[in-house]
């Protein structure tokens, strides 16, 4: 028994050699540019941020709707994956990273024709950079048929989608994140939350508009259908947004901790306002209070999570929480628009204040006023072009091939 021991340890440990040997110059490779850590973290970021877009939001809504209309956001959300992914290798990611305008960037690379396994963008493989930023924009566009599933014909929808994300999505990925306009006056947004957020909840705005609302729907505060299928969606939301915030970072250390901690922290605190105020406004908590006010804090904090810390975060997400509860409650009173699952007022406007919010708390005390206007500005220009050019986008799919599903 003991001869059998001492080959097996004899055995264990010329395979450690082994590896070393074969890992030894992996590692001096990782030095000269790829590195293994930021890889990892990456990879984990985006499928975090892939499991929010499809199950997490299909979840989501499916919470939110009677169970003969699950099927339906299901079929939207994953379709509306599938177009996006072709058309963002095709053409999304030059006009996104191109080199280009202040608009837009370039189709030098169309259909990824540059892209070989050598390429790095900074230490991580491109071909990695490329998933993470094609998982965004697959979260963007499926986050808003929220203002419209199952009002709008499936073909409509994919058109909408695809036109959506090469029109909207990628000309303003490029003017924050791919070197445009904005990203040169000094806009702040760690996170992409203009990118993301205010786009989505914008286009989800002038889409219940275009449409008109529903007899009766207007008005209907969301409940959930189904708990435990809203719940799962919910928490999926809540991952996803930490993976987004994580590979925003880039790189492993200490700023990434930061920011996930800033972002809990923000999400709690924005969750327990809206908890407080549903006990006084209601005399009771409810579900979709607890869990959409977490996720209302965590969009807002999204634009500010890498440059703060936790008492700031507190501060935001008490703001963000109060006045986003205000926001989700009153508005669609106020206006009469049939956003049923509240996408612009939670997505939309919760980003908006973690801009404005952004350009207060990060600025130093001589530089506030300067940094809210450079907020002011980039968050107008996001809002303005976004609706214009949705607008257009539904005017045209409905002139030629008809938007609206039948009865």
């Amino acid at each position: 028994m003991l001869r059998k021991i001492k080959k097996l340890l004899s055995r264990t440990l010329g395979a450690f050699t082994g590896f070393l040997a074969l890992a030894l110059p992996q590692i001096v490779y990782a030095a000269d540019g790829l590195d293994k850590g930021d890889t990892g973290l990456m990879l984990t970021s985006t499928l975090l941020v892939l499991l929010m877009a499809l199950p997490g939001l299909a979840l989501f809504y499916g919470g939110l709707v009677r169970s003969k209309n699950t099927g339906t956001v299901i079929m939207e959300s994953y379709g509306i994956a599938m177009v996006t992914t072709i058309l963002y290798v095709l053409m999304g990611y030059g006009l996104a990273f191109g080199h280009g305008n202040g608009l837009f960037g370039g189709l030098h690379n169309f259909a990824l024709s540059t892209l070989s396994v050598e390429s790095l963008v900074g230490t991580i493989p491109e071909s990695l950079f490329i998933l993470f930023n094609l998982s965004l924009m697959i979260f963007t566009t499926v986050l808003i048929i929220g203002a419209f599933s199952g009002r709008i014909k499936y073909t409509s929808v994919l058109l909408f989608a695809g036109a959506w994300g090469l029109l909207v999505y990628s000309p303003v990925c490029h003017m924050i994140k791919g070197g445009g306009y904005l990203s040169h006056i000094g806009l702040l947004d760690f996170g992409g939350g203009s990118v993301i957020h205010i786009t989505a909840g914008i286009a989800a705005l002038v889409t219940a508009l275009y449409l008109s609302k529903r007899n009766g729907k207007g008005h209907i505060e969301p409940k959930p259908q189904n708990a435990t299928m809203f719940y799962l969606g919910a928490i999926l939301l809540v991952l996803g947004s930490l993976g987004l915030i994580m590979g925003s970072v880039f790189t492993l250390g200490g700023k990434a901790g930061m920011a996930l901690l800033v972002m809990l922290i923000a999400g709690a605190m924005s969750s327990i306002t809206w908890l407080v105020i549903d006990l006084f406004r209601h005399k009771k908590p409810s579900l979709y209070g607890l869990l959409t006010g977490t996720i209302i804090g965590l969009v807002g904090i999204t634009p500010a999570a890498g440059y703060i810390l936790p008492l700031d975060a507190l501060t935001m997400g008490l703001v963000i929480g109060l006045l986003g509860y205000f926001a989700c409650y009153h508005l669609k009173r106020r206006f009469g628009y049939d956003d049923i699952y509240d996408i612009f007022s939670v997505f939309g406007v919760g980003s908006i204040l973690g801009m404005l919010l952004t350009g207060m708390f990060v600025a130093g005390p001589m530089g506030i006023m300067h940094q809210l206007i450079i907020q002011i500005k980039g968050v107008s220009l996001v809002v303005l072009y976004t609706g214009i050019v949705t607008y257009l986008i539904l005017y045209f799919i409905d002139r030629m091939f008809g938007l609206r599903a039948r009865r």
